[in-house]
């Protein structure tokens, strides 16, 4: 994944979550800039491995803790939705099958 790819894909995370913010490149990762906060997004050197993504937040910064390590993509947004104070997802999509009546 490029730094372009991450930057976008973070980008319309912002919009599915509801929050507003803006994506914003640095030399040192990406910033996430939300209302009333903003988190760093990095990604982790070889020396961290497994960890792949590094995510620095307002908070862990001011209290001296190095970034959060997340090991997969997944695991990375999970934090930054957290740190952003983006509510919890909605219900579960259903899938229907078009040639029945309704939901299995």
């Amino acid at each position: 994944m490029t730094d372009a790819e991450l930057a976008n894909l973070l980008s319309d995370c912002l919009v599915v979550w509801g929050v507003e913010g803006r994506i914003v490149a640095a030399d040192d990762g990406i910033v996430v800039r939300a209302t009333g906060t903003s988190c760093t997004v990095a990604r982790a050197g070889p020396e961290r491995r497994p960890a792949r993504w590094l995510l620095q937040t307002e908070s862990r910064a001011a209290s001296g803790r190095p970034p959060q390590a997340a090991s997969s993509i997944t695991g990375l947004l999970g934090g930054l939705r957290s740190a952003l104070g983006a509510d919890a997802p909605g219900p579960g999509l259903d899938v229907v099958d078009p040639e029945s009546d309704g939901p299995p």
